[in-house]
């Protein structure tokens, strides 16, 4: 047997408590509002390997470690 599903009003405060400003601001937003969404909007629908992952980049940053520069 399923337990009862709790009051929405029980879940709503859950997620009020549990989740922060910006994750409540991207839900709210929906599947629409990310940023790939928006790649493909300005791609007119047709996104390619290139505009999807230009954002995917590896910064140039080396970190010392033992007397040796490498990347983290």
């Amino acid at each position: 047997m399923l337990e009862p599903v709790p009051p929405l009003s029980t879940f709503l405060r859950a997620v009020r408590r549990d989740l922060t400003a910006g994750e409540r601001a991207g839900l709210a937003a929906g599947a629409d509002g990310g940023p790939h969404a928006r790649c493909l909007r300005q791609a007119g629908g047709l996104l390619t390997q290139s505009a999807g992952e230009a954002d995917h980049v590896q910064a140039p940053l080396l970190v010392d470690a033992d007397d040796d520069l490498v990347r983290p």
